[in-house]
C-alpha cells in the first residue's frame, strides 16, 4: 500500500493546551482535512513550538529588601509588618535570610523555632551561630499571592534585635545548604568554602561581632545585596551570586562571626 505524509498546519492547534514542562505532551486537537485518496495510508507528524501566549519562566532569584526590628526589649518573637516580597506568582518562593542577637551569651544551639510569611509556615533550610549569641538562618516558603506580607520570627529564647533580608524566587524546586562557617569570635576574614553546580543561584548571609563595620567592608565571592546595622557593633550583610558553570569558590567576609549559604534552583 502506498504511504504518504499529511501535514496539518500548526495554526490548527491550540498552544494553550501545552503543559508547562512540554514533556510527553499529548495534544488534543482537530482539523478538517480534504483531498484524501481511498486505499492510501496517511501518517501525520505535528511539530509546534510553544504558542506566543506561553512564556516559560526560568528559575531565578532577586533581592527585594530588608526590615529591621530596631532596638527593642528581649522577646521570643519579632514581627515585621508589611514587608515587600515582590510581585505575586503562582510559582513564587520567598527566601528570608535572618540575623538575630541574643541579649547575652547563649551558646551555639539553634534558637530559631519558626518563621511565618503572610501567615504561611516557612521551612528552615540552614542555620549558623557566631560569637555565642549571634544567630543566622535562611527560611523559604511558597507564597503565591500578595506583594507584601507580615514576617514573624519566633525563637526558643528571648532575642533583643533582629533583621530580615528578603529574596524572591520563581520556579525553584531545589534548596540545598552549601556552606556554613562560624566561631566563638570574629575571624578576619571568615571563609565559607562551597561547591555549586551551574543553573541556579546562591544566597548567603554573614554577621559581624562587636566591630564598627560598614557597607564598604569586604564581603567577597558573592554580590552584596544589602548591609544592615542590627545593634551597636553588630552588623549583617546578605548577598547572592549565580554560577554559570559548576565551580568551587570561597565566600569571604571581613571581621565575621558566622556565614551561612544556600544553593537554589
Amino acid at each position: 500500500m502506498p504511504e504518504k505524509f499529511l501535514t496539518i498546519p500548526a495554526s490548527s492547534l491550540d498552544g494553550n493546551n501545552l503543559p508547562n514542562n512540554l514533556t510527553g505532551a499529548v495534544l488534543s486537537a482537530t482539523t478538517s482535512v480534504t483531498g484524501l485518496t481511498n486505499g492510501v495510508a496517511y501518517r501525520t507528524f505535528v511539530l509546534q513550538n510553544p504558542s506566543p501566549e506561553y512564556t516559560p519562566t526560568a528559575p531565578g532569584i532577586s533581592y527585594i529588601g530588608s526590615a529591621d526590628s530596631g532596638a527593642s526589649s528581649a522577646t521570643s518573637s519579632k514581627t515585621f509588618t508589611g514587608v515587600s516580597i515582590g510581585a505575586a506568582d503562582a510559582n513564587r518562593t520567598v527566601i528570608v535570610c535572618i540575623a538575630a542577637c541574643l541579649p547575652g551569651a547563649g551558646g551555639t544551639n539553634d534558637t530559631f523555632s519558626s518563621v511565618t510569611i503572610g501567615g504561611i509556615s516557612a521551612t528552615k533550610r540552614v542555620v549558623a551561630t557566631g560569637g555565642d549569641f549571634l544567630k543566622l538562618a535562611i527560611y523559604t516558603a511558597t507564597v503565591t499571592s500578595g506583594t507584601t506580607a507580615d514576617i514573624v520570627v519566633t525563637f526558643t529564647e528571648n532575642h533583643d534585635d533582629c533583621v530580615v533580608f528578603v529574596y524572591r524566587g520563581v520556579g525553584l524546586s531545589t534548596f540545598t545548604p552549601t556552606a556554613t562557617a562560624s566561631g566563638s569570635n570574629n575571624a578576619n576574614p571568615r571563609n565559607a568554602n562551597l561547591t555549586t553546580p551551574a543553573g541556579g543561584s546562591v544566597v548567603g548571609i554573614h554577621i559581624a561581632l562587636n566591630v564598627n563595620q560598614s557597607a564598604s567592608d569586604p564581603f567577597t565571592g558573592i554580590s552584596r545585596s544589602a548591609f544592615q546595622d542590627i545593634r551597636s557593633n553588630e552588623f549583617a550583610s546578605a548577598g547572592m551570586f549565580t554560577p554559570t558553570v559548576s565551580e568551587t569558590r570561597t565566600i569571604q567576609a571581613a571581621d565575621s562571626a558566622a556565614i551561612c549559604t544556600m544553593f537554589v534552583s
